[in-house]
C-alpha cells in the first residue's frame, strides 16, 4: 500500500517564491530544484483527505450537520492503521493502481471512510443529539429516521411494522385498541422492548410519556 504513495513525498518548488512547481507563478526561467517532503505517506494522505473535506464539507448545508461532524471527528482521531485499511479497500474494491490523491482519489477514499464502523458510530452519536433534526433513533441496528414534528409516535410505529414484525402487529393491537396483550407479546413487553429500542430526537415528549397515557386511556 505505501509504494503507491511513495512518489508523493517528492515535488518541486521554485527557488524565488518557495512553492510547488505547479503552483509557481513566477517566470517560466526561474530555475526550479527537487524538494523532498518531510511528510510520512501517511502523513501526507491525511493532510490531503483533511484539505478535501474541509474544502468540501465545511460549512456545506447540503451535507447534515452529523454528517459533517463525523467526518471532521474522525479525521481527528485518525490512527495510521485505520487509515492504511481504508485505503487498502479503496485500492482493491476500485482497482486503483496508483494514488495521486487527486479529488476523485479523495471522494472514494472518504467513500470508504464513510462505511466504517467508527465513522458510522460517530453519525449515530451526532444524530442523537439532533443534528441532523428531529427523528427516531433505533439503537438496536443504529439507524435513524427523519421525522416531522409531532410525529415521533408514528415514525416509532411505522418503524416497528416495517423492521419488527410481530411487535408492529402487538403495537397497533395494545396501544391503539388497548388490548392487554397480543400474540403472546404482553403490554409490559411491547413497553420494555420500545425503551430499550427507540429513543426520540427533538420531541418534547419523552417515551415514557406517550406509554404513560396508553396506561392511563386503558384504565379507563
Amino acid at each position: 500500500m505505501l509504494d503507491m504513495l511513495e512518489h508523493l513525498l517528492e515535488d518541486y518548488k521554485c527557488d524565488h517564491c518557495g512553492r510547488p512547481s505547479e503552483m509557481c507563478t513566477c517566470d517560466e526561467d526561474v530555475e526550479t530544484e527537487q524538494l523532498h517532503f518531510t511528510y510520512e505517506p501517511l502523513s501526507l494522505t491525511r493532510l490531503m483527505l483533511q484539505i478535501y473535506l474541509e474544502n468540501k464539507y465545511h460549512g456545506n448545508e447540503d451535507y447534515s450537520k452529523s454528517v459533517r461532524f463525523a467526518l471532521f471527528e474522525f479525521m481527528r482521531s485518525l490512527e495510521d492503521q485505520e487509515l492504511e485499511d481504508v485505503l487498502s479497500e479503496y485500492v482493491s474494491k476500485d482497482k486503483i493502481e496508483y494514488i495521486t490523491l487527486d479529488d476523485k482519489d479523495c471522494e472514494g477514499i472518504t467513500h470508504y471512510i464513510m462505511q466504517t464502523k467508527r465513522y458510522n458510530d460517530l453519525l449515530f452519536m451526532y444524530q442523537k443529539k439532533g443534528y441532523s433534526g428531529l427523528g427516531v433513533a433505533d439503537n438496536k441496528d443504529k439507524t435513524f429516521y427523519n421525522c416531522d414534528f409531532a410525529h415521533h409516535w408514528q415514525t416509532v410505529g411505522l418503524i416497528l411494522r416495517q423492521k419488527y414484525g410481530k411487535y408492529g402487529k402487538a403495537f397497533d393491537e395494545i396501544m391503539y385498541l388497548n388490548k392487554k396483550e397480543y400474540s403472546g407479546i404482553s403490554s409490559e413487553e411491547l413497553d420494555k422492548f420500545i425503551l430499550n429500542t427507540f429513543q426520540l430526537v427533538g420531541e418534547s415528549k419523552s417515551i415514557e410519556n406517550y406509554l404513560k397515557e396508553r396506561r392511563l386511556i386503558s384504565i379507563e
